[in-house]
C-alpha cells in the first residue's frame, strides 16, 4: 500500500471513529446513569466468538436491567436491508434486547420496514446526519520555507451529531421499554 493510500485510510479511520464516540457521548446525554462503553469486544453467547461493539449501553428503566447494543454507521449510501438482517444477527449472538443502528446516511425502505417488525430483539434507527464530510484546509506546499505558495487539500472532518435528544427522550424511553419502533429520520 501506498503512502498516500495509507494516510487516505488512516484518515477515513479517524472519521468514522470520531462518529462513534459522537454517537456514544449523545447517548450519555439521553441517560447519564447508564454504562456507556465505546468500541467494546463482547464474547458471543451463541457463537462463543467475540464481537465487536462500536457502542454498548448497559442500564435500567423501569426497574429492569436492559442492554443495547449500538452500531454507528458513517457512510455515504444509504443502509439496507441486509445491514439491519447482519444487525439483528449480533443482537441475537450478544444477548441484547435492544439495539439502534445510528447512521450518517438514510435508510432504504427495506430496512425500514424489516427493523420496525423485529421484535425480540427490537431494533431503531436513527439517522444522524453529519456536517459535510469533506472539508477544505490550506497545507503549506512541500518547499520548505516557501510558505507563499499553498494549496488546498482535501481533509476529512468528524460530523457533527445533530441534537436529536430534546425532541426525542420520550420516544427513545417507549422503545427501551418496548413500547413501540423508534424511527428518526431526515
Amino acid at each position: 500500500m501506498t503512502t498516500r493510500r495509507a494516510r487516505q485510510r488512516q484518515e477515513e479511520e479517524v472519521f468514522w471513529r470520531a462518529y462513534e464516540r459522537q454517537v456514544a457521548d449523545l447517548l450519555t446525554e439521553v441517560d447519564p446513569s447508564a454504562s456507556i462503553q465505546h468500541n467494546q469486544m463482547v464474547p458471543g453467547w451463541i457463537s462463543g466468538v467475540p464481537r465487536q461493539v462500536d457502542v454498548l449501553v448497559d442500564g435500567s428503566i423501569a426497574g429492569q436491567s436492559v442492554r443495547v447494543v449500538v452500531e454507528a454507521k458513517c457512510r455515504g449510501r444509504r443502509l439496507t436491508i441486509e445491514t439491519v438482517d447482519g444487525f439483528v444477527g449480533r443482537l441475537l449472538d450478544l444477548g441484547a434486547e435492544r439495539g439502534i443502528i445510528y447512521s450518517a446516511a438514510e435508510f432504504s425502505d427495506g430496512a425500514i420496514l424489516r427493523a420496525s417488525r423485529q421484535r425480540n430483539p427490537s431494533v431503531a434507527l436513527v439517522h444522524v446526519a453529519p456536517a459535510p464530510p469533506l472539508m477544505y484546509d490550506l497545507i503549506a506546499s512541500a518547499t520548505p520555507g516557501n510558505h507563499a505558495a499553498a494549496r488546498k487539500r482535501p481533509v476529512r472532518r468528524p460530523p457533527k451529531v445533530l441534537d436529536v435528544i430534546s425532541t426525542s427522550v420520550d420516544t427513545y424511553r417507549e422503545f427501551l421499554l418496548g413500547e413501540g419502533f423508534l424511527y428518526i429520520g431526515s
